[in-house]
């Protein structure tokens, strides 16, 4: 019987067939990757030659034999029902279920979601689907390039930002733009793409995986006459592996959104329910108005590339005009204006992107709503908003981080907004730059051991990283460990391409002992260097600090004025207001220029909507406090005082601690004063505000240390001043009422070496210098008591 096959030559044959077989798989897998084909092609192939490899054996059986053969009766019928056979079970197995109806198709897609029950902030029970565990996807879409140069420039941007809108109404997906994202934006723009666009594909990749996205789109938009052409590629963010190609040519570009929309979907594996996938959905959710949908994306364009946020607005507003039920133009445009400081035009865009809610996905919603509250200082249905993001999406790392933004801002609940990291590390455990906004919470409860070994956990993992040694820097700063401090910026000096924010943090250490021709020459050297309006700012704002320690106000004034002009290219207008606007009014009454201080002030005030105008009262204490004006100072504080019952804040609690207790303090009710200074000490240490600027709380600690003098007790105080000189011996304010203490406790010598100290610190200062002047005063006092008690 051997020796018949090898006659025939059946093993030959059926070895070649075989080994054809396998050839093909591996042709077809590369045709597969190559030019975007039906992934399950190969699997047929496969299926279909197993099953037709007796038909093989037969026809070799019966012709493989040398010289001719005839075609038997059994061959005749046998070889057409295994053909048959063999094709009908390649698409069996990887053809379409045959006997799945609409229905059940539908009941295996609503499997991947569960209905959920929740109290929401008001108190009423609202019902929402939620994805079940291991059904949720993350997917980043790039901005894509045109085509041709009959294409607008806006559709580049436009036709992304419409596929992530689409695909983020489906609560399997969280999908997001460059504009969504400030730190994939900012990424790309620092890497040379001025505009967020064509960057490669390997830095596609990383950002990707940085931002643990489970695939990204990228592709390009043509407009030819009235045609459109997308094409676009799913990526695997896991290894850069294509997953899916797009590419189709219309005459709307709703219905090629619409189309690209589901087939990403379907690549993800994720089945479209009926519901979700009505007619020209991205017309029904969006605008029907092309018109309206290219205006807002030039705002957003505006707000994201440009910085130009009354552009912004402007171009949002024209959108929502065009089309009322244009929800996220009415949005976009209410968080612009937030950032702008018209609140009551973001309250009424809020509650108009609202009104049609049913176009906006769950997580916009959601934003809208806590941001809403939290301008008219609803705090706890802020949080709460936030709290429901987090249940309707759990495996959303964004909603986690959220929560614990908001609850470290309000430094209320540290343990809760720790509980919130460690779950977006649950989800994400490539995320381990939360490890360093752990450190953050750690800082503000004043664990300071434990923020630091939550940076080094972060350096286990990434190795060299010169900012983690920064945050190193800052933490042993906060905590006075000034030795322990500059180690870790020489280190993060070292190990950093660009050295700039250590060199920037070691010029402050310089400040802060005095040091000022050291500080001085580096600071120069910084914003000489600087490459970015935001690096120069930087480094002006330092040297602020500097001209500030050194009693120079007029050159602060300055040097105030050529930062805010260099931030306009990047800086929200609202953040501008606060971080330079009120500063300046107070170096110019520091300066002596009270009537120039007031007029800042004034018009600051006409800028800003109701309530943020109320706070420009803050600017007027800073005014009367440095003027000694009790009567100004008691105004302001009572009108701060009813919009705070109005809306309370509880961001300012140290502000208002601290206010209350200088008034406490003037009136020479000691025991309020200095337990307010307590209160005010204890909350500037948790709030994020000491997060930003060490230097927040010295002059609230200088306050106290003086009150302390004033109310008799000494020593307390004398340990207050230990405390803050050990950390800032180049501060020539604390020296200065170190001295008057010293003075009081009899030591009369080491209070005329204290002033000496603190008028040597400030040998360049104006002469108009509010503090100067006083400070001289008293230190001729010091020198003509020393005199008579000399020998």
């Amino acid at each position: 019987m051997n020796s018949e096959l090898w006659r025939r030559r059946v093993p030959h044959i059926v070895g070649t067939y075989v080994a054809a077989m396998w050839l093909l798989i591996e042709i077809g897998d590369w045709l597969v990757e190559r030019f975007g084909l039906p992934a399950d092609l190969t699997s047929f192939t496969f299926v279909a030659m197993m099953v037709f490899l007796p038909g093989v054996a037969v026809w070799a059986w019966g012709h493989g034999a040398p010289g001719k053969d005839q075609w038997t009766t059994f061959q005749r019928v046998f070889l057409p029902i295994n053909f048959v056979l063999a094709l009908g079970f390649g698409y069996s197995v990887t053809g379409p279920a045959p006997n799945n109806t609409p229905d059940e198709t539908a009941q295996a897609a609503q499997a991947a979601v569960a209905p959920v029950v929740l109290v929401d902030e008001s108190g009423q029970q609202v019902e929402f689907s939620v994805p079940t565990q291991g059904n949720h996807r993350r997917v980043l879409v790039y901005f894509w390039p045109t085509s041709s140069e009959q294409t607008p420039d806006w559709l580049a941007y436009g036709v992304p930002w419409m596929l992530s809108m689409e695909l983020t109404r489906h609560p399997q997906i969280s999908a997001a733009t460059p504009f969504d994202s400030d730190r994939v934006r900012e990424r790309l723009l620092s890497v040379g793409f001025d505009r967020a666009i064509n960057e490669p594909a390997s830095l596609q990749l990383e950002i990707a995986n940085q931002r643990v996205m489970d695939a990204f789109v990228a592709g390009s938009v043509t407009r030819e006459g009235d045609s459109y052409r997308l094409k676009a590629d799913v990526y695997s963010a896991r290894d850069g592996q294509i997953q899916h190609r797009f590419e189709q040519t219309g005459d709307s570009l709703f219905s090629l959104v619409d189309n690209l929309s589901v087939e990403i979907r379907n690549s993800l594996g994720i089945e479209v329910i009926d519901q979700l996938s009505i007619a020209d959905s991205s017309r029904e959710h969006l605008s029907q108005s092309i018109e309206a949908i290219e205006l807002a994306v030039r705002g957003k364009m505006a707000q994201a590339l440009d910085n130009d946020y009354v552009v912004a607005a402007d171009l949002l507003k024209q959108a929502a005009a065009i089309d009322p039920t244009f929800a996220l133009a009415s949005g976009n445009a209410a968080v612009v204006q937030r950032l702008n400081g018209q609140m009551a035009d973001a309250v009424v865009l809020i509650d108009a992107a609202l009104e049609h809610a049913y176009k906006l996905d769950s997580e916009t919603q959601f934003q809208l709503r806590s941001m809403r509250y939290s301008m008219r200082n609803e705090v706890s249905k802020a949080v709460r908003v936030i709290q429901m993001w987090t249940q309707v999406h759990p495996q959303s790392p964004d909603a986690f981080l959220q929560l614990a933004r908001i609850l470290i801002i309000l430094g209320t609940n540290p343990e809760e907004a720790i509980a919130a990291y460690e779950t977006v590390l649950s989800l994400s455990p490539e995320a381990i730059d939360v490890y360093l906004s752990m450190s953050d919470v750690y800082r503000q409860m004043g664990r300071f051991d434990d923020a630091v070994a939550k940076v080094r956990l972060y350096l286990d993992q990434r190795g060299g990283d010169a900012s983690a040694y920064n945050r190193i820097g800052n933490i042993w700063f906060q905590a006075g460990e000034i030795d322990k401090a500059r180690g870790a910026y020489e280190q993060a000096s070292l190990l950093a391409d660009d050295p700039r924010a250590a060199d920037l943090a070691l010029a402050r250490l310089e400040i802060s002992e005095g040091s000022f021709a050291a500080a001085d020459q580096q600071i120069t050297a910084l914003v000489n260097s600087a490459k970015t309006a935001r690096e120069e700012v930087e480094a002006l704002m330092m040297r602020l600090r500097l001209r500030m320690a050194e009693g120079r106000m007029q050159d602060a004034v300055e040097v105030l004025n050529e930062a805010d002009q260099r931030a306009t290219e990047y800086m929200i207008p609202i953040e501008r207001v606060f971080s330079f606007g009120l500063q300046l009014a107070s170096v110019y009454a520091a300066a002596g220029d009270n009537e120039r201080a007031m007029q800042t002030v004034d018009e600051l005030a006409t800028d800003l909507q109701p309530p943020l105008d109320s706070f420009v009262e803050f600017g007027r204490l800073s005014i009367y406090q440095i003027m000694e004006n009790r009567e100004g100072y008691a105004e302001s504080l009572d009108k701060l005082r009813a919009a705070m019952q109005a809306m309370p804040n509880p961001v300012l609690a140290p502000v208002m601690h601290s206010a209350e207790a200088t008034l406490a303090a003037w009136d020479q009710d000691y025991d309020s004063a200095i337990a307010l200074f307590e209160s005010a000490l204890d909350a500037i240490r948790r709030s994020f505000l000491s997060l930003q600027d060490p230097f927040q709380e010295r002059a609230l600690q200088l306050q106290y240390a003086t009150t302390l003098r004033e109310a008799g007790q000494l020593e307390k105080a004398s340990e207050q001043f230990d405390i803050l000189l050990r950390q800032f011996p180049g501060f020539a304010n604390a020296h200065a009422e170190n001295a008057k203490l010293l003075n009081d406790l009899g030591n009369l010598e080491q209070a005329t070496a204290a002033m000496a100290k603190a008028m040597d610190l400030w040998k360049n200062a104006d002469e108009g210098y509010v503090d100067y002047v006083k400070t001289k005063e008293y230190a001729s006092q010091l020198a003509a008591a020393a005199n008579i008690s000399g020998p």
